[in-house]
């Protein structure tokens, strides 16, 4: 019958639209995952623990091995992404970035602190190698900094850094308020001896002084602080000096150890007293 013919035709013609349409709507090819290549994949940032290193030698302008001058000393440290340390007379610090075996020193820091003319041309020649460093090498506990030619021109050793507790600490330098982070005066003498048992002794150049003290891994607090009230009049200044460390003592919030010296910083980590181990 004609009906059945043309229904027969619609029947093929549907078939067909399905056919087409299953075709184009197919699912798309699962994609490979890309794995990266060994050279695409970036280093490690490298860590150093937060330990002190001493410098042993630096390269001079005339590319000689130097050695530092005697009884001084010249320290670096590690700790996340800054390194810092004491120049042989002023502190210094700086932004650093470590990846592999190569070194990013941002632009360094430093006090402005004077010291005797000796001490001042060795500080500005191990800050000159030291702004040339872009590699190190470690072995063991030497610590070697090249520059760009592969040229070693600072060498360190690790140090192993003094107890607080049970050490003698002289003070070298303080807050002075507006005059700033200040060597002690000459001709005086500011002790402090942390004991075991949480107290804190000392002299002020001028009075006994006595506190209690806790420590929390690199955080500490002094309180209770009392004095002896005697007046002093020389060297000049003393009392103001004796006022100044006594307050900052009183603000200490933070401590740390590098080798020989002791270093106390308030909470924000502005430097509030430095002391040099007695031998």
């Amino acid at each position: 019958m004609p009906g059945g013919k043309c229904m027969r035709y619609v029947h093929i013609f549907e078939f067909a639209v399905l056919i087409l349409l299953l075709t184009g709507c197919s699912l798309p090819e699962k994609a490979t995952p890309q794995v990266p290549t060994p050279s695409s994949i970036p280093s490690p940032e490298a860590r150093f623990d937060p330990v002190p290193y001493r410098l042993l030698w630096y390269l001079n302008n005339e590319g000689e091995q130097t050695a530092l001058l005697p009884d001084t000393e010249i320290t670096l440290t590690f700790e996340e992404k800054r390194i810092g340390g004491s120049a042989g007379c002023n502190r210094y610090s700086a932004d650093v970035q470590i990846v592999g075996s190569q070194l990013q020193i941002g632009d360094i820091e430093i006090t402005l602190m004077a010291c005797q003319e000796a001490l001042m041309k060795q500080e500005a020649a191990y800050l000159k190698a030291l702004e040339s460093v872009v590699r190190y090498v470690m072995s063991g506990d030497e610590l070697r900094l090249l520059n760009a030619d592969g040229i070693e021109v600072l060498s360190f050793t690790k140090m192993e850094p003094r107890p607080l507790a049970g050490t003698g600490w002289t003070l070298t330098a303080y807050d002075a308020g507006k005059r700033g982070f200040t060597n002690v005066l000459t001709g005086s003498l500011v002790t402090a001896i942390f004991e075991e048992d949480g107290t804190l002794t000392g002299s002020t150049g001028c009075n006994s002084y006595s506190a209690s003290y806790h420590v929390d891994g690199g955080w500490i607090h002094i309180s209770s602080l009392s004095s002896t009230r005697k007046h002093c009049g020389a060297p000049g200044g003393l009392m103001d000096q004796e006022t100044a460390y006594l307050q900052a003592l009183g603000k200490a919030a933070r401590y740390a150890i590098e080798g020989e010296m002791l270093h106390l910083y308030d909470e924000q980590g502005s430097r509030l007293a430095e002391f040099e181990a007695n031998q």
